[in-house]
Parts: C-alpha cells; sequence; structure tokens
C-alpha cells in the first residue's frame, strides 16, 4: 500500500457497478445481480438502490434479498427453555420446498426498496486508503460510496479489491 493511494484509486464508476432503482420489484433485482456473473459465481454481493433522480438511496445484498424471497431461511433459532432436543432446522427446511417457490413467485413482485438497507457511511476520493480500510473493517462494510466533488456522482470502493494494496505493502507478501 503506497502512502499516495486513495479511495479514488479503488472506486467502481457507478454505471458498472450493479444498481437498479427504487421502483423496480425484487425479482428484477436479483435478474440485474445474476447479470454480474463470470463463470457462475456472482461478482458482486450488493445491489445499489437509486431514486428517480439517479442519487443512490441504499444497498440490498444478495443475503436481504434471499431473505425477501423467503423469510424463514434466515430465522433465528429460538433458545428453549427445555432440555431436550431442538429442530434441526436445515434438515427440516425439505419440508418447505413446494411453498418455498410460491413464496418465492409471490413475494418476487414486491418493491425493491421495501428490503434495502440505507447508506450509512461515505468517504472523499482523496481519503486515504488506510482510512477506507479503517472505516470498512469497523462498520463491516463491503462497500463505501466514494464522493468525488468535481465529477458529482458516487462511485463505490469496493473491500475485495483493497485487500491487494494493503497487502503489498508487506514486503514478505508476494501477490500474483
Amino acid at each position: 500500500m503506497s502512502i499516495d493511494e486513495t479511495a479514488g484509486d479503488f472506486a467502481i464508476p457507478l454505471d458498472v457497478y450493479p444498481h437498479i432503482r427504487e421502483d423496480q420489484t425484487l425479482d428484477e433485482a436479483i435478474g440485474v445481480i445474476r447479470s454480474y456473473t463470470c463463470e457462475d459465481q456472482l461478482q458482486f454481493s450488493e445491489l445499489l438502490i437509486l431514486n428517480d433522480q439517479e442519487q443512490v438511496i441504499g444497498r440490498v445484498t444478495v443475503r436481504e434479498m434471499l431473505q425477501g424471497l423467503e423469510p424463514r431461511l434466515l430465522r433465528k433459532k429460538k433458545e428453549s427453555e427445555f432440555e431436550g432436543l431442538e429442530a434441526d432446522y436445515p434438515n427440516l427446511a425439505i419440508l418447505w420446498e413446494e411453498s418455498f417457490f410460491k413464496q418465492c413467485r409471490k413475494r418476487g413482485g414486491r418493491p425493491i426498496k421495501e428490503f434495502m438497507s440505507p447508506i450509512k457511511t461515505t468517504v472523499k476520493a482523496t481519503d486515504p486508503l488506510l482510512k477506507v480500510l479503517y472505516i470498512m473493517m469497523h462498520e463491516n462494510e463491503n462497500s463505501l460510496p466514494v464522493l468525488e466533488k468535481r465529477k458529482s456522482s458516487v462511485w463505490f470502493a469496493a473491500k475485495r479489491f483493497l485487500p491487494r494494496s494493503a497487502f503489498a505493502a508487506n514486503s514478505s507478501f508476494q501477490y500474483q
């Protein structure tokens, strides 16, 4: 990591980052995120949500999309006050199979804005890379909006690109 590297050096322009308008549906959002694949691997784990002025107003993760399709997928186990065997939810999930696909078709038409999370933290394009890494780690974020005044646009710095630079700062680490 060079002392001169900034958030802007690792920013991804909004026009190539997966995004969707707030009035579009969960099904459409899934179609967009699936279009960003390479050899059947998703390239991004989230989708940005834009308002009608093309401003980023939030994001939705793949996890939130799955929960939108079927809330039972992410239901937490309830702690029991009784002793004995508890339900083994992963093995019982097969019992929902038929209702799962019906629910997915029904819930897929809901607006994506119902499932989005607001953007909490931003960085400036001129912020040092170490500051960006610190914020991402402490805020548990995979990406952050990078605000750049002269272009009046939002770019995103994704965590998956940052470690390469950070690890390169360690002279004993050779990154191929």
